[in-house]
């Protein structure tokens, strides 16, 4: 138990690192809270200080992902056990003790988690994430359609349960922290599910 909260106070305060607010302020002058969607991440700093920081910052956010999960297998935190540290690395950024318990959605976050738990996997998810987002424009579809073709890449693999368990809890939590930009959406759309076709 002891290494386990070891492991996890240390993974949700790495993760509430905002470096995509750090960059912004320190590279534009930008308080990423203030513009754009609100959202401190590196869809928020591309959108308000260039493509270039904006995957610094995404870069850094990812870093975290991994970072953690490595820090609870380093200290000895037993697996599947030790997987809870993805969870709380994307909680910290999504909700950092930094800004008041703000951050961003915690996407960069979470493809660093997966991508040291099995990062051909991860790529590929990345790789769906982007296409669908070119395509149509709309983050949710994409976070959907990237989340379900890495459930069907594990289960043809026949990954370990735990691996699924992982990215549902992921998923949850992006999606708390996107709440009310879609509450937000649903009150520019005819019905809610035009939320996922819509570009957003």
């Amino acid at each position: 138990m002891d290494r386990l909260i070891a492991a996890l106070i240390p993974s949700y305060l790495l993760g509430s690192i905002p470096f995509s607010q750090i960059i912004g302020k320190l590279a534009k002058g930008v308080d990423l809270r203030k513009v754009g969607s609100g959202n401190v991440g590196g869809n928020n700093l591309i959108a308000n200080a260039g493509a270039g920081w904006g995957l610094f910052g995404g870069g850094l956010d990812a870093a975290k992902g991994a970072t953690a999960m490595w820090l609870a297998s380093a200290l000895g935190v037993p697996y599947p056990i030790s997987l809870l540290a993805g969870i709380f690395v994307v909680a910290g950024h999504n909700w950092s003790v930094w800004l008041g318990f703000r951050g961003g959605k915690g996407l960069a976050t979470a493809f660093g988690a997966l991508a040291w738990l099995s990062w051909p996997e991860a790529v590929i998810c990345a790789a769906v994430w982007g296409l669908a987002n070119w395509r149509i424009k709309n983050g949710t579809s994409a976070t959907i359609a990237a989340f379900v073709a890495l459930g069907i890449i594990y289960l043809i693999e026949s990954q370990p349960i735990e691996y699924f368990l992982l990215g549902i809890g992921i998923v949850i939590l992006v999606y708390i922290a996107s709440y009310k930009d879609l509450m937000a959406l649903n009150k520019s759309v005819k019905h809610w599910t035009e939320n996922f076709t819509t570009p957003h």
